[in-house]
């Protein structure tokens, strides 16, 4: 019963969060029978969250042992389907015993139930994926051997989050194919180092197909910069151009590994692209998105008419919606920089706070109305909806008052910095080249 509360208030708070949790293939996690889902493991408490609303039935994790440090802390956690685990890193915690959580593992597969394991072992909110840890191959080798199941099936989920710690940027997660466990059986009985580090390796292959891979920090901020300056929208983006932004993003990724191991010199180019492209829009003043498609003047202007227009007719909505969010999104935004210092834990924290916060708030002011205005019936329930809705238009509205600046700069200048305009779109075209 707690689980299922839980887990719709928490799932209100990751849709309200997050502009959209976009999912690939789905239906692969709705086999029946004992399941192993893996995970890459980038935004701590969220990646659970989130695979645990993809999936129907109640789902169990296994959680570093530091979480259970007490007995009602153990106690609740486990009732929320929680397996502590002491992880080398962590040392051992009092209570918490490795072999009696794996055989809660086995138990749980047993009874046809699905297990998640984040096999990284670690949280960073970063692209790449880490060394895997060999624990999950050896859970279901293990299980197989003991003999009460005769298969058990793995599942890979990849989550690429544009903007994990960012209000209302996406989600997207890749359900991947089945990874055969038997055929390392036999090896496993005989030497089960090496049969797990097969398995391990499988499960990595699985999870890098659907993730985003850098070869390391560096090219992955230079691809966050080639991002920035091509307006590869991966924060704000939803649906297929979604999709379509996180597959430039690993194309950009691939060309820069194809370009370090074959034609090193193309990426000092790439670098001093960049680096114009940055220079001139911050002279110009105008944003990379204005530029993009090669968008004439007329287009923008037109942009710019359609921006106004939203602005004047959405400005008493704008209005609605910032009155009643902006005690409980500036409290937030003050309390979090003192509880949180890792940045991975940046939309849990506020994901909790807000489920606490914002109904205070709206009862708050629905409390007030009721009281001021007479505010009751059906009114009530329609005031209450309108509140967080209207915060979500509040918050668009302000992005597009951004954009009207950008694109009233660009008209201002389109005809006396003509030049500079076609140096920056020529450079533009010149990256667009090399990678894609």
């Amino acid at each position: 019963m707690l689980y299922r509360f839980l887990k719709i208030i928490l799932g209100v708070g990751i849709r309200l969060y997050y502009r959209e949790v976009r999912i690939k293939d789905k239906e692969r996690l709705s086999q029946k029978g004992a399941k192993i889902i893996i995970a890459n493991h980038p935004n701590t408490l969220m990646d659970a969250w989130i695979i645990g609303q993809l999936c129907k039935e109640p789902i169990y994790f296994l959680t570093k042992g530091t979480f259970f440090n007490s007995k009602w802390k153990k106690k609740l956690l486990m009732s929320l389907g929680m397996i502590p685990i002491n992880r080398a890193t962590d040392g051992k915690t009092s209570g918490v015993s490795n072999m009696s959580s794996f055989e809660h593992c086995y138990q749980v597969l047993e009874q046809g139930k699905t297990l998640v394991v984040f096999p990284e072992g670690n949280s960073f909110l970063e692209r790449q994926l880490r060394d895997l840890k060999s624990g999950t191959a050896r859970i279901a080798l293990e299980l197989l051997l003991r003999g009460k199941l005769k298969d058990v099936t793995v599942i890979p989920v990849g989550l690429i989050y544009t903007k994990g710690e960012k209000f209302r940027s996406s989600v997207l997660a890749f359900v991947g194919e089945n990874i055969d466990v038997k055929p390392y059986l036999q090896e496993y009985t005989t030497d089960s180092i090496k049969a797990s580090k097969k398995l391990t390796e499988d499960f990595r292959v699985a999870l890098e197909k659907m993730l985003i891979q850098s070869a390391s920090i560096e090219q992955e901020q230079l691809v966050d910069q080639i991002v920035e300056v091509l307006a590869i929208d991966i924060s704000g983006a939803a649906g297929k151009e979604l999709e379509r932004n996180i597959d430039a993003v690993k194309q950009a990724h691939n060309s820069l590994n194809q370009m370090y191991v074959h034609e090193p010199w193309k990426i000092t180019r790439v670098e001093q692209l960049v680096r114009s492209i940055r220079w001139r829009l911050n002279q110009l003043e105008i944003g990379p998105d204005i530029l993009g498609g090669k968008k004439k003047p007329t287009h923008v202007f037109v942009q710019l008419l359609q921006s106004l227009m939203m602005i004047l007719f959405g400005f008493p909505l704008f209005f609605f919606g910032a009155i009643h969010n902006i005690l409980p999104y500036q409290f937030t935004s003050l309390l979090m920089p003192k509880m949180v210092r890792d940045i991975e834990y940046y939309a849990p924290i506020a994901i909790l706070i807000g489920i606490v916060i914002y109904p205070l708030t709206y009862a708050g002011f629905l409390y007030l109305g009721a009281y001021l205005f007479d505010i009751h019936g059906w009114w009530k329930l329609i005031y209450l909806v309108s509140m967080p809705l209207a915060g979500l238009l509040a918050f668009r509205f302000i992005r597009e008052v951004q954009n009207i600046a950008f694109r009233w700069n660009y008209l201002a200048i389109s005809r006396s910095e003509k030049d500079k305009i076609q140096a920056v779109t020529s450079d533009i075209e010149e990256l667009k080249s090399l990678i894609f």
